[in-house]
């Protein structure tokens, strides 16, 4: 979806939330602590929990027009983590106040 998804029985899922474009996103894990994701020592898992940047209005549009030049399919999302891990650092830079 572009926007909220108001038929989603899970909204609100973050506390900033203006944007469900990326429910599963495409950085998961990015491992940096600087948007609010952790590690869940005991379970060694990384958690988006209180990451609201990728659902915020101006970094999900950065991060929509980057992944068209990257991702030709789902695999990719696998396959190019690096890469797609460089696209984050590049919209955090542009979005980030």
């Amino acid at each position: 979806p572009k926007g909220l998804d108001y038929d989603c029985e899970y909204l609100p899922c973050h506390k900033a939330l203006e944007a469900c474009d990326f429910c599963y996103c495409p950085f998961y894990p990015c491992a940096d602590g600087l948007t609010g994701g952790e590690w869940i020592k005991n379970k060694d898992v990384w958690s988006c929990q209180h990451c609201d940047w990728i659902h915020l209005e101006e970094p999900c549009q950065a991060v929509r027009k980057g992944l068209e030049d990257i991702l030709e399919d789902k695999n990719d999302l696998k396959a190019k983590h690096m890469e797609l891990l460089k696209l984050r650092r590049e919209c955090l830079l542009k979005t980030l106040k």
